[in-house]
């Protein structure tokens, strides 16, 4: 973690509307949220936020090591449709997953006056492009309502290319990064294969997005361009494996 990402050099201050993100679950992997807090607070627009999934048995120190850097600005919760997964030493069936909010310092007016709900039905998982992978009409819920159209979403941990796929189809500009080559180049494809603005209402398809209760050696390699477009190569060694894909 003593090495620049690829994100920090290549980036411009200042300049990204919305962080939306998945990081890693585990206890060893906690770091990656003070990581991406840090890199947020620097890159984000005044008044920009960063969202990140959060696993329920870290969420205390989640909060504390993104409260490191930003602040604390809200908690959605993203109920499940889908199998609910079991956290077996609590005893606990999981319905509901946290997506945490914070802002860059100082906190200001955000960049859109969409009002939104801070609990909603969600997508369940889409496991064909990454097995921890999300379903996409749950990141353009939010993107579509606190990113400005034409603006910049960046994800540092894109996996399969959900969020990036999300903001294609709701016609904002996208970033990221991802560790594995191999779901680099999945995510790649993907972005090539879907049209922008294909469809930028995450409320279509059984009400995804709607109300609840309504119905080590290690580099990163960009996958960029502008929305339609495939770019960027090969670039490292940094700190990260993986591509990133920009538009």
């Amino acid at each position: 973690m003593s090495h620049p990402t690829l994100l920090e050099t290549e980036l411009p201050d200042h300049s990204v509307d919305l962080f939306f993100t998945d990081p890693p679950y585990t206890r060893e992997s906690l770091g990656a949220y003070s990581e991406l807090a840090r890199l947020a607070q620097a890159k984000l627009k005044p008044g920009g936020l960063c969202l990140a999934y959060s696993p329920h048995p870290h969420l205390p120190e989640v909060i504390r090591l993104m409260g490191e850097h930003l602040d604390y600005w809200w908690a959605f919760a993203v109920f499940q449709t889908g199998p609910q997964p079991r956290i077996w030493e609590r005893g606990i069936w999981v319905g509901w997953k946290p997506v945490l909010a914070f802002g860059k310092r100082p906190l200001g007016r955000r960049l859109t006056d969409t009002w939104l709900c801070d609990s909603i039905r969600g997508g369940g998982s889409d496991k064909r492009y990454h097995e921890w992978g999300q379903e996409v009409r749950e990141a353009a819920y939010f993107i579509e309502a606190l990113c400005p159209p034409g603006g910049l979403v960046v994800d540092p941990f894109c996996g399969g290319g959900t969020t990036l796929v999300a903001a294609k189809v709701t016609g904002r500009r996208w970033l990221g990064t991802e560790i594995d080559p191999a779901y680099a180049a999945e995510a790649r494809k993907r972005l090539e294969e879907t049209p922008a603005g294909c469809s930028a209402s995450p409320d279509r398809d059984g009400g995804v997005g709607r109300p609840a209760g309504s119905e080590e050696n290690q580099h990163s390699v960009p996958l960029g361009g502008a929305p339609g477009q495939a770019g960027g190569g090969a670039r490292g060694p940094l700190r990260r494996t993986g591509q990133w894909a920009g538009g």
